[in-house]
């Protein structure tokens, strides 16, 4: 680390006449005792008053000469950084002390690596090194610099062998173009000699835009600029000098405007690439240079070697750091990727041959027409909820095949797999201040399968209710389905009934049959939750689940029953006594799905009630009642009449505090 001091004070603090005589750094000085009781404000912002560095500086010492001309000489006085202010008896004079941190960059500068051949020897490392220059031209040149002096010297090693460009000196801002005076950067009557080649003379010069060394007095300075000194640099890392004299020759005929380079340099095919981004980055024609982005995109530039855990790493850290560069670099190359045509028909599938048709649309709004009647019929008002969601991996249903999208600035969203999760999410953040509401909403839900983006219409009707009310809102529920299938005559022949399940009473009968493992229950739900009867399910469920506990008689008895609620709570009393399990807690999941059929069939359900614990939803999302009103179809040329899943619902609160029934 450097520091330096730069000490402001007031320009006559350290003047004196020559009757005053000379003045020692002492009394130019406060004590520290003296400065304590200062307050001192810097235009840093931060006060130094009760810091003590103890560092020592060399102070200059003025003295009047015989003539009465105030001189400098230097004096063996030293005094403390925090003592070097002047104070009189009635004000305090401001400091600034600027600190500059430097890294040490042990392997010295690219001029070295050139120097000693490093380069040519292991190409890939000057490749690398070249991007990583590259890399960090483009981000001072987002920023609005030109550096204006590029060159090998100027390019730092450090110690894990990475580029760092440094000296920037000379750099201004100015992306768009900036009219400098040639003078200031380089003198245009600069000779060229052997003695000199390496000094910074000399090679700035050979490293500076042509459009720089004119006879105009005035020119303008473009990031293009750096990219023809980059060019240069380039050229040294990939060609050998035997003498002083060859590099100076070699690049004063590469600057020429018809860029001459060396025969071997010409000839040589493993020079192509080089070659080929020279041509470019050494246009005189300033509008001809690639940018900084356009090199790091070019295919002449040859890609990062890295394995593959390097590679999944670092792509890791990237959106691990969402305000990052790299994170930004990632998000927009996925935006401005290039799919080919026939990927906007292949991977969205809208059905629109069957769905848009004239027919289907008539059948559709006459549904639509007659489903918005009833829903009024009960009560209830449409309410749609947002399109995009923010994707929360741990939310309770998290389904594998919803549609996720990312945002222009990287948010994770996904398009909606159902209507339950939104209007969940709605509630959640509570925006209306909602306790009690019935709404509707017939919107579109989208899937992924096999790749695809698929788009289906969905039809929901909530209720939001207290906890005390859930089993009337249940029953609600039940009978408005009732009153669809009474809506559509066609319905009759799929011989709809209600299938109920309590998925508490299902989680404590598991627990009494020691049903603990995770991946035990996970399989479990899968094969209980698939679209088939309930004779495939049984031997499905015993070629698959082969543990002694979920086989036996009395527990395949019970899990597939479909009976009455009485006739459930007799079957769970004898399987509970058996297993020593809590009888009292079934009791009354028990009671509460009694309590349902006969709520709904006081509100003029009259579709046919079951209770089935095989009943389950395909995630984890319901919690407390849950029912399907199913129905069979015949198949065509198929023996066995094919399920169908007229509706799902029941209670949900556990993607939300709020009590909902659907």
């Amino acid at each position: 680390m450097e520091q330096l001091a730069n000490i402001m004070t007031d320009p006559t603090a350290g003047t004196h006449s020559a009757d005053d005589g000379p003045r020692s750094s002492k009394e130019s000085t406060v004590s520290t005792d003296e400065y304590s009781d200062c307050t001192s404000r810097t235009s840093f912002g931060e006060d130094f008053s009760s810091h003590s560095d103890s560092f020592i500086f060399e102070e200059q010492e003025r003295t009047a000469t015989k003539n009465g001309h105030v001189g400098n000489t230097m004096s063996d006085a030293y005094s403390q950084c925090s003592l070097s202010i002047q104070r009189d008896d009635n004000c305090v004079k401001e400091i600034q002390i600027l600190y500059i941190q430097m890294e040490m960059c042990e392997k010295s500068t690219l001029m070295t690596l050139i120097k000693n051949g490093e380069l040519l020897v292991m190409p890939d490392r000057g490749w690398r090194l070249f991007r990583e220059v590259l890399e960090g031209l483009a981000y001072i040149h987002r920023r609005g610099f030109i550096h204006r002096d590029l060159k090998p010297s100027n390019i730092f090693i450090d110690c894990s062998d990475h580029a760092k460009i440094g000296d920037f000196g000379l750099a201004v801002t100015g992306g768009a173009g900036k009219d400098v005076n040639s003078d200031i950067i380089f003198d245009s009557n600069l000779h060229l000699n052997v003695e000199n080649q390496w000094t910074s003379n000399v090679g700035t010069l050979l490293y500076a835009g042509p459009e720089a060394v004119s006879t105009r007095k005035s020119v303008q300075i473009t990031q293009k600029f750096d990219i023809y000194s980059l060019g240069i640099v380039l050229f040294e890392m990939s060609y050998r000098f035997k003498t002083g004299m060859e590099r100076v020759t070699a690049l004063t005929e590469l600057r020429r405007k018809e860029i001459v380079f060396p025969e071997s340099f010409n000839c040589d095919p493993k020079f192509t690439k080089q070659r080929t981004l020279l041509l470019q980055m050494l246009s005189h024609d300033v509008a001809k240079r690639p940018t900084a982005v356009e090199l790091l995109e070019s295919p002449h530039l040859p890609p990062v070697e890295i394995n593959r855990a390097e590679f999944e790493t670092s792509i890791r850290r990237s959106f691990n750091d969402r305000k990052s560069s790299r994170y930004r670099f990632l998000v927009n190359t996925a935006f401005n990727q290039s799919d080919p045509l026939k990927d906007e028909y292949v991977n969205y599938t809208d059905n629109s041959q069957e769905f848009y048709g004239m027919r289907n649309l008539l059948i559709r709004t006459a549904c639509e027409e007659k489903l918005v009647k009833i829903f009024r019929r009960y009560g209830a008002v449409r309410l749609d909820s947002s399109l995009l969601v923010p994707r929360f991996l741990g939310i309770v249903g998290t389904n594998d095949h919803r549609v996720d999208v990312m945002s222009s600035n990287g948010s994770i969203m996904h398009l909606p797999f159902d209507l339950r999760f939104p209007f969940a999410r709605l509630l959640a953040n509570n925006v209306c201040r909602l306790s009690y509401l019935k709404r509707y909403s017939i919107d579109r839900v989208y899937q992924q399968r096999l790749g695809n983006c698929n788009e289906f219409t969905e039809c929901a009707f909530d209720i939001v209710s207290s906890y005390k009310d859930r089993l009337v809102a249940c029953a609600e529920l039940l009978s408005v389905s009732s009153a669809i299938v009474d809506e559509f005559p066609e319905m009759d022949s799929y011989g709809y009934m209600v299938k109920l399940n309590h998925m508490n009473l299902l989680e404590l009968i598991l627990d009494a049959n020691e049903v603990s493992k995770f991946s035990t229950r996970s399989e479990l739900r899968e094969v209980l939750s698939s679209n088939i009867s309930r004779r495939q399910k049984m031997e499905h469920f015993k070629s698959s689940l082969r543990s002694p506990a979920l086989t036996s008689t009395l527990f395949m008895k019970l899990l597939f029953a479909e009976t009455s609620p009485q006739e459930l709570g007799a079957l769970c009393q004898e399987f509970l006594k058996l297993k020593r399990g809590n009888f009292a807690k079934a009791d009354v999941y028990v009671r509460e799905l009694e309590a349902i059929c006969s709520f709904a069939e006081a509100a003029g359900n009259r579709l046919p009630i079951v209770v089935d614990l095989s009943t389950m939803p395909y995630n984890g999302e319901y919690n407390g009642i849950y029912f399907r009103i199913i129905g069979s179809r015949k198949m065509e040329k198929e023996p066995a009449s094919a399920i169908e899943i007229l509706a799902v619902g029941g209670q949900y609160e556990a993607l939300k505090p709020l009590e909902c029934k659907a």
